[in-house]
């Protein structure tokens, strides 16, 4: 049974965090890990993300 979706608070603040399970490895290649950073990166400034 799927779960129920989460609901956003527009001041909430949340946790993004990313694991691959084991040692198997999460990007095959660099350029989908740079990719995937290049996403992170355009979004914190989309939506003022704030690093801690």
């Amino acid at each position: 049974m799927p779960r129920k979706a989460r609901f956003k608070i527009e001041n909430g603040i949340y946790h993004v965090m990313l694991r691959s399970i084991s040692d198997f490895p999460l990007f095959k290649k660099n350029e989908d890990k740079n990719a995937f950073l290049n996403i992170v990166k355009k979004y914190q400034v989309t939506i003022n993300v704030q690093k801690c």
